[in-house]
């Protein structure tokens, strides 16, 4: 593992004071809740608990990390870093989202199981991707400066979308045109004191992302079985060997019961892969750094072997470090053995990496 930054020390992150407040005694009937969206209009999760993914948790003993997967994923692609964690940290526990047009969060629970919804409503932009997880941590009472979330993590996509949600809450924070402060009640989702940012790399999408979504759009559904799938996508699509068998962790059965289909929608993540190049990526992370005056911190962990990993990426965000008064506050980490998909190429690492934010 690396740390790259403007300074040759290594980043110490400062302990975390886990508090609670009596002041939600009275809510915690309120705070046991099942591992699916059984709200309507809030996005499919899962809980995990000292390793294991369980049916329901017990909130007000536990302070919650969002889990966000990547472009075309689900939430289950980070199982085994959010077990780990909670392994590690009993008193953690992790929320493993599903972020819309993907897994199960493209066909959401509502009260009325009779009822499809639809899908979350356009634009499918990033900003929208994360008013969706704010909405969902509202909706499962994880709220107040005592039950917020304390960290996300998110991976490629899920990454612009965790920083997304840092950014959108740091400035629901921030001073009113008044003057005064925005104070946090018990209904406020208050911004993680930790984002963790997984081999997300700023401006256009690498045009290998591109590829593979042509490819897989291409492909008529239903398909006969997994191996069909791959046989397509590697002979007749070029793809590489392992994004084809990855594509299959995301087949579903077929609603006629024949054959397996995708369980993403294509079109949202589409629109969502062409918003790439309209976040302000290091803007937002600048702003990140400036609003959150010390008490949070953002994780930029590279993919060593990642080359769009460029140096003229890598001397911005070192030259905007240098500008803040604590450069603690950005640690930018590469793990030289892991390629994109770091939570499986270096857990290891990966893991060294997240609990430091929590030592």
């Amino acid at each position: 593992m690396v740390m790259v930054g403007v300074s040759s020390k290594a980043v110490v992150i400062a302990p975390i004071l886990l508090r609670r407040s009596n002041m939600f005694a009275r809510n915690r009937l309120q705070r046991h809740y099942s591992n699916t969206a059984r709200l309507s209009g809030i996005l499919h999760h899962e809980w995990i608990v000292e390793g294991k993914v369980v049916s329901n948790t017990e909130i007000d003993k536990r302070r919650t990390v969002l889990f966000l997967h990547g472009l075309l994923g689900n939430g289950k692609n980070l199982r085994s870093p959010a077990k780990r964690l909670t392994l590690a940290h009993p008193s953690l526990s992790a929320l493993v989202i599903d972020l819309r047009g993907h897994g199960l969060s493209h066909q959401p629970h509502t009260a009325n199981t009779t009822q499809r919804p639809s899908t979350p409503a356009s634009p499918h932009t990033i900003q929208n991707c994360a008013q969706d997880i704010i909405e969902t941590v509202q909706a499962l009472n994880l709220t107040g400066t005592d039950h917020s979330p304390i960290g996300v993590v998110g991976h490629s996509l899920g990454g612009r979308c965790a920083l997304q949600y840092t950014h959108q809450l740091l400035k629901q924070q921030q001073r009113q045109p008044d003057g005064t402060s925005t104070t946090a009640t018990s209904t406020t989702v208050c911004s993680p004191k930790h984002t963790w940012l997984l081999d997300t790399v700023p401006g256009e999408a690498h045009g290998s992302v591109a590829q593979v979504v042509n490819a897989i759009s291409s492909v008529p559904m239903p398909v006969k079985n997994k191996k069909e799938l791959v046989r397509i996508l590697t002979q007749e699509k070029g793809l590489d060997l392992a994004i084809a068998s990855w594509m299959t962790t995301n087949l579903k059965k077929s609603q006629s019961d024949v054959g397996f289909e995708f369980i993403f929608d294509l079109d949202v993540a589409q629109s969502i892969l062409d918003d790439f190049p309209n976040q302000d990526f290091c803007g937002m992370v600048q702003d990140c750094l400036v609003a959150a005056q010390g008490g949070n911190k953002i994780h930029l962990v590279m993919a060593g072997k990642n080359s769009a990993w460029t140096e003229d990426i890598i001397a911005q965000l070192q030259q905007m470090n240098s500008t803040m008064a604590d450069h603690s506050r950005l640690e930018m980490v590469s793990l030289p053995k892991a390629g994109h998909w770091v939570h499986i190429d270096d857990l290891e690492g990966l893991m060294n990496v997240l609990e430091r934010g929590f030592e």
